[in-house]
C-alpha cells in the first residue's frame, strides 16, 4: 500500500480503507469473530486506499486466533494484490455489456442455432439457443418462447431448402450468403451464415428482411421495362408511318406510270402481260404499307353494331375450309353477341390472322385449335402481359375472344417483340399478322393477353418482376430437389380463376383480345370534309407535289382525265400560282407532307384568297391519322396515296358532283373528262 515500514504512526483500519469498504470488511469479520461465518477462516477482497492516494484491491485471507479454552482472542490475516485481476473483470464486465447492448440494438436479427444431427450423424434439423430483439421484431416470436425448440418445433412447416442450406455451413464450415423465401413467415430474406467455432455442434445467422425492398426493384424494373416498351412502340409508330408515308409515294409512281403504259398498248400485248404481273406484286407492296399503317391503329373503317358471335362463325366457316387434316378446331361461342361496335372486315381479320399464327405453330406437330368467345368484366381481366403497354381495361365490360393452339409455344426472349412490324421466327409470312391484330384491337380501345406455356400461375416474382408465364414454377436446382426456394416464392400472387383464368396447361399459346362491348349504336364524329361549294370556273388543276415523280405523273393522269394541270413543287410556289390563276383553275389536287409549306398551311393560304376554292388532300398516311385533330379549314376529299386513275377520277367527281358518265371518252385506253 506504499506505506513505509518504519511508520511511526499507529496505523487504523481508517488509513486504508472507505467508510463502505470498511463497514464491509468488519461485518465479514465479526461474523468469524461470533461464529455466524461458515469455519474459521475468512476471504474479502476490499479496495484498499494507497498512500499516494490511489485504490488498491486486496484479497484478505484471515483466521480467527483462540486461546486455550477455544475463544477468539483475534486474528490473524495475509493480504494479496488482486488490482490486476480486478480491472481484467471489470473490462471484461463492461465489453460483456456493450456486445449485450449491441446484441439488442442490432438492425439485423441474428440467431445462435444448435446443430441437431440424427444417428447416423446426418445433420436433420437445428435448435434456437439465442435471438436478439431484431429476429422478434422481424419474425414475430419471441427468445423466450423459442429457446430450447427446434425449428421443426417452432414452425413445422419449415421447407427442406433451409435445413440443406445451414447443413452445408455447420457440417463443413464454409460460411453462406444467399436469398431464400421463408414460408411461415411470408417473407424473403438475405442471410449470412456462418460457423465462428472448429465444432460443428453450433452456428450463427444474421439476416435482413428484403421484402420490401425486392418488391420496390421489381415494381421499378417493371416500370423501367414498360417505360422502354412505350419508347420502342413511340419509335417503331414513327418509323412505321414514315416508312409508309415514302413507300406510298414511290408505290404511287410505279403503279400510276404502270397503270397509264398499260392503257397505252392493246389488250393481250406481251409487254401488258408483264406490266399487270408487276401491278400485281405493287398491289401486294401496297397491302403491306396499309398494314404498316394498320400497326398503329390508324383504320378508317366503318364502324357498326357487330354480333361477335356470329362474326366469328362466318369467319371459321372460311378458315375450316383449308384446314389441314392433322389440325382440328375446337370452338365455344355463344349463340349471340356479345355486341362490339367495329368494323366487320377488321375484326374478321384479326380473328383470321391469330388462326393463321396458330396453324404455323402446328405446321410440323399438328394439333387442336380452341377459338371461345365470352363476356368479361374489367376486373376479370388479370394482369399479365398486355399490348399495347399502357393498355388498362376501363369500367365496361369487354368481348373476349380467345384462340388457344397446343403448338411448341413462344420463346420468352421473343415475348416483348411479338407484335413489332416485321418480327417473326418462321420462314414463311412477313411478320405483319400480329402486328395488325394489335392495330386493329388498339384502334377499337382494346388490348391483347398473350400467354405460352409456364403452367397454372400468373406469378409476380420480387426479385425480377413481372415473371412471364412462359418460365414457369421450379425453373431452378433447387425445384427439383421438389422445393421451393426463395427465387421462386418470393411475393408470390396467383390467379387460378375468373371468368379469365390462366391457362391450365403447360404448352402451347393463348392469346384473348379484349374489345368494350357497349350495347347502344355507335355514334359516329361528325365528318371534316368541307362541303363542295357551287362554283365556276375553267378546266385548270393546280397540282401541289414535292416528289418530282409523282407530280410528273399527276400532270399525265390529270390531261387523261381532260384537264389541264398547273403544277407547283411546293405550298409556297402553289400558293402563288394559284394568286396568279384563281379565275382559271376549278380544284386543287395538294399534297400533304411538303417542304417549306405542308399541306395545312397551303390550304388555309388558299381559302385566304378564295374561299370556295374545293380542294383535294392527298398523302401517304391514311385517312384517320390526317384528317384527325383540329385545323382552320378542311379539304373537300382526302385521297390516300398509291391512288389509281378511276381513284382520282371518283374524287374529282365527288368533290364537283360531276354525274358518272359526265363527258366521258376513251382515249387511248383510257376514259377521258371534258368539263
Amino acid at each position: 500500500l506504499g506505506y513505509p515500514a518504519n511508520i511511526e504512526k499507529k496505523m487504523t483500519l481508517d488509513n486504508i480503507f472507505s467508510r463502505e469498504t470498511k463497514k464491509h470488511v468488519l461485518t465479514a469479520f465479526g461474523k468469524l469473530g461470533t461464529g455466524a461465518a461458515e469455519g474459521d477462516r475468512a476471504v474479502v477482497e476490499a479496495e484498499h486506499l494507497h498512500h499516494n492516494g490511489g485504490k488498491v484491491w486486496m484479497e484478505i485471507s484471515a483466521t480467527v486466533l483462540k486461546d486455550g479454552d477455544g475463544k477468539p482472542i483475534g486474528f490473524t490475516g495475509v493480504s494479496r494484490d488482486i488490482t490486476e485481476r480486478k480491472r481484467a473483470e471489470e473490462a471484461l464486465r463492461r465489453n460483456d455489456q456493450e456486445l449485450q447492448w449491441l446484441f439488442r440494438s442490432m438492425f439485423n436479427a441474428f440467431v445462435l442455432f444448435e446443430s441437431v444431427f440424427d444417428e447416423n450423424g446426418r445433420f436433420i434439423s437445428y435448435r434456437f439457443v439465442r435471438i436478439n430483439d431484431a429476429y422478434e421484431r422481424i419474425t414475430g416470436v419471441k427468445n423466450e418462447e423459442v429457446k430450447g425448440k427446434t425449428v421443426h418445433e417452432v414452425w413445422p412447416e419449415t421447407e427442406p431448402e433451409w435445413i440443406r442450406r445451414y447443413g452445408e455451413v455447420a457440417v463443413t464450415g464454409i460460411s453462406q450468403t444467399f436469398d431464400l423465401y421463408h414460408d411461415p413467415t411470408k417473407k424473403l430474406y438475405h442471410c449470412n451464415v456462418y460457423r465462428p467455432w472448429d465444432t460443428k455442434d453450433r452456428f450463427c445467422v444474421i439476416f435482413e428482411d428484403i421484402t420490401e425492398q425486392k418488391r420496390l426493384e421489381a415494381e421499378r424494373a417493371a416500370l423501367q421495362a414498360q417505360n422502354w416498351q412505350l419508347q420502342k412502340a413511340e419509335s417503331l409508330g414513327r418509323m412505321a408511318g414514315a416508312t409508309a408515308h415514302h413507300f406510298n409515294n414511290q408505290l404511287q409512281t410505279v403503279m400510276g406510270n404502270l397503270e397509264l403504259a398499260m392503257g397505252d398498248l392493246p389488250p393481250g400485248e406481251g409487254p401488258v402481260v408483264s406490266m399487270t404481273e408487276a401491278m400485281k406484286a405493287a398491289h401486294r407492296a401496297a397491302r403491306v404499307s396499309r398494314q404498316m399503317l394498320t400497326y398503329l391503329g390508324q383504320t378508317a373503317g366503318r364502324r357498326e353494331r357487330l354480333d361477335m358471335a356470329e362474326t366469328c362463325r362466318q369467319t371459321l366457316s372460311m378458315l375450316k375450309a383449308a384446314l389441314p387434316k392433322e389440325v382440328v378446331v375446337k370452338t365455344d361461342l355463344p349463340s349471340s353477341g356479345p355486341w362490339v361496335h367495329g368494323n366487320s372486315n377488321e375484326v374478321r381479320q384479326v380473328l383470321t390472322n391469330l388462326f393463321t399464327n396458330a396453324l404455323e405453330a402446328m405446321a410440323e406437330t399438328g394439333g387442336a385449335i380452341h377459338v371461345s368467345l365470352k363476356t368479361v368484366s374489367a376486373s376479370g381481366i388479370p394482369p399479365g402481359r398486355r399490348f399495347p403497354i399502357d393498355w388498362r381495361p376501363e369500367a365496361a365490360p369487354y368481348a373476349c375472344l380467345e384462340v388457344r393452339d397446343t403448338g411448341a409455344g413462344i420463346p420468352g426472349q421473343d415475348m416483348e417483340k411479338l407484335f413489332d412490324p416485321f418480327f417473326s421466327t418462321k420462314f414463311t409470312g412477313r411478320g405483319l399478322g400480329l402486328s395488325v391484330v394489335l392495330g386493329i384491337v388498339r384502334a377499337h380501345g382494346g388490348g391483347v393477353m398473350v400467354e405460352s406455356g409456364g403452367g397454372a400461375e400468373n406469378v409476380l416474382n420480387a426479385e425480377r418482376g413481372t415473371r412471364s408465364a412462359e418460365e414457369g414454377v421450379g425453373s431452378d436446382s433447387n425445384a427439383k430437389r421438389g422445393t421451393r426456394s426463395g427465387e421462386e416464392k418470393k411475393q408470390t400472387i396467383a390467379v387460378r380463376s375468373g371468368p379469365c383464368a390462366l391457362r391450365q396447361d403447360s404448352v402451347g399459346t393463348v392469346f384473348r383480345v379484349f374489345l368494350p362491348v357497349s350495347e347502344e349504336e355507335v355514334v359516329r364524329p361528325a365528318e371534316k370534309a368541307a362541303k363542295v361549294p357551287e362554283r365556276k370556273g375553267g378546266s385548270t388543276v393546280l397540282l401541289v407535289e414535292d416528289t418530282e415523280q409523282v407530280r410528273k405523273l399527276g400532270v399525265r393522269m390529270l390531261e387523261l382525265l381532260g384537264w389541264k394541270a398547273l403544277a407547283a413543287k411546293d405550298g409556297i410556289e402553289g400558293v402563288d400560282m394559284f394568286q396568279q390563276n384563281k379565275d382559271e383553275i376549278r380544284f386543287v389536287l395538294c399534297d400533304l407532307s411538303m417542304p417549306r409549306m405542308d399541306g395545312w398551311n397551303t390550304l388555309e393560304a388558299l381559302r385566304k384568297i378564295e374561299p370556295d376554292i374545293p380542294v383535294i388532300l392527298a398523302s401517304g398516311y391514311d385517312e384517320a391519322s390526317v384528317m384527325s385533330g383540329e385545323h382552320a379549314e378542311w379539304p373537300q376529299a382526302f385521297l390516300g396515296k398509291p391512288y389509281s386513275l378511276e381513284d382520282l377520277r371518283t374524287a374529282i367527281r365527288n368533290v364537283l358532283r360531276l354525274e358518272p358518265n359526265c363527258g366521258q371518252r376513251r382515249v387511248k385506253g383510257h376514259e377521258q373528262s371534258e368539263v
